[in-house]
């Protein structure tokens, strides 16, 4: 049986929100100046240098939001994991050490490997671990 752990959705809104409030900021600035009367603006390149900066800038700024909420994600999915790990009831202290030993394993490999990979790994120890075995 697979267990599912809601994550709520505010992480993904709050960056969505960041993503748009930085756009939106570089695109009012793009504007002002391909809309500028300043005579240094007159010269048609320095008007595509400036923009050409602002664009890189901004797309800088969502590489570095988008990589934070990914970090922050993988967080969450870790620790969801781990609750729901730590939540499902096992027999005997034996079971136990394993069980948090493949916890300790999963917070490793989710924080130096691929964190779909590892949560992969993770359910289907779970699922092994949790089906009865009948005698």
């Amino acid at each position: 049986m697979v267990k599912f752990v809601h994550i709520d959705d505010s992480l993904y809104q709050e960056y969505t929100q960041k993503l748009d409030a930085n756009n939106e900021s570089y695109k009012k600035r793009i504007e002002a100046i391909r809309n500028s009367e300043d005579p240094v603006y007159s010269v048609d390149s320095k008007a595509k240098y400036d923009i050409h900066a602002l664009e890189e800038e901004r797309d800088e700024k969502d590489a570095s939001l988008r990589k934070e909420y990914d970090e922050k994600l993988n967080e969450l999915k870790a620790q969801a994991i781990k609750e729901l790990a730590l939540n499902n009831s096992v027999t005997g202290s034996a079971d136990a050490e394993v069980t948090a030993t493949k916890v300790t394993q999963f917070n490793f490999q989710a924080k130096t490997e691929n964190i779909d990979v590892a949560l992969n790994e993770f359910l289907k120890y779970l699922q092994f671990a949790m089906i009865p075995i009948s005698h």
